[in-house]
């Protein structure tokens, strides 16, 4: 099985970003933005992958990290 999380908690941390500040960078909503934060989304759009990766000026790898997880 694959597993993808997003480690976005971790890159506002490395950052020096708060939440309301990627929300100003991005025009994301705020309630977005913490389901992000909480683990709470199960699908993003390139759109705000994008977004989010311009404003923190990562690249994707460091933004959605993808394990295979074994029986």
């Amino acid at each position: 099985m694959i597993v993808a999380k997003l480690n976005l908690l971790n890159l506002l941390a490395e950052k020096d970003v708060t939440p309301q500040e990627l929300q100003n960078k991005t025009g994301l909503d705020a309630r977005t933005i913490r389901k992000m934060l909480d683990g709470n989304v199960k699908t993003l759009s390139f759109d705000v992958v994008a977004r989010i990766c311009t404003a923190l000026d990562c690249g994707v790898e460091e933004l959605i990290v993808i394990k295979k997880q074994t029986a």
